[in-house]
């Protein structure tokens, strides 16, 4: 792939990227709008926590399922195993496990990106 279309491409993940952030955040803040507009007191943190993750759990699925990448799917795996826990147990989140679900998350998200970026030639 010559310079100028890798650029382009790269361009264009970055914008999706920074995209799906602003949905995301727009997602979360008319979530915490409604909330706030049906309830006198500010959402817990398991409320909060819990629509950060459904939405990266959305995300996730969506691209597993368009790609059918066996990275992304065992990505999606981890979210919706820590979004179970959550809810079924009601506890209080642990922080280091959740950080460390994430880290594994970003690596095997990366993985993926580094396998495409080989069969596109970067």
């Amino acid at each position: 792939m010559d310079e100028i279309k890798r650029r382009l491409v790269v361009r264009f993940c970055q914008a999706e990227g920074l995209k799906s952030n602003v949905i995301n955040m727009m997602q979360i803040l008319l979530k915490l709008h409604d909330y706030l507009g049906s309830k006198k007191e500010e959402p817990d943190i398991q409320t909060l926590l819990s629509w950060f993750l459904n939405l990266l759990n959305n995300e996730i699925t969506q691209a597993a399922s368009i790609s059918q990448s066996k990275t992304l799917i065992e990505a999606q795996n981890l979210i919706a195993e820590v979004i179970e826990k959550y809810s079924i147990t009601g506890q209080q989140p642990n922080f280091q496990q959740l950080i460390d679900i994430l880290r594994e998350t970003v690596t095997k998200i990366t993985t993926e990106a580094a396998k495409i970026a080989k069969e596109l030639e970067f």
